[in-house]
């Protein structure tokens, strides 16, 4: 057909009335600018749209693996800690235990 689409408001106007261009046009949201005149409404609520909120759903799903692998890594250095300490304090007690 003979529609335009526009990415906004400003765009689908300077379309729909340019004296040389006279064609109409439609807003993303669904606004439509007639040359004759007329306007209709089909703008929707504002809100998130549902690819941003999955990119950002995907995004914090990684940086959640990416923590828990470094809790892991953290708690198996902690665990090698304690037996290396445990290991030191049972030498310094068999020393003490040898020297009496």
């Amino acid at each position: 057909g003979n529609t335009f689409v526009c990415k906004d408001a400003d765009s689908a106007k300077s379309v729909a009335f340019n004296k040389d261009v006279r064609i109409k046009a439609v807003t993303l949201e669904g606004d439509v600018y007639d040359p004759a005149g007329t306007l209709t409404g089909g703008s929707r609520q504002q809100s998130t749209p549902i690819l941003t909120k999955l990119t950002a759903l995907n995004e914090s799903r990684i940086t959640l693996r990416d923590a828990e692998k470094l809790l892991a890594e953290i708690v198996k250095e902690l665990a090698s800690l304690k037996q290396w300490y445990q290991r030191r304090v049972r030498g310094a007690t068999q020393m003490m235990t040898f020297k009496q």
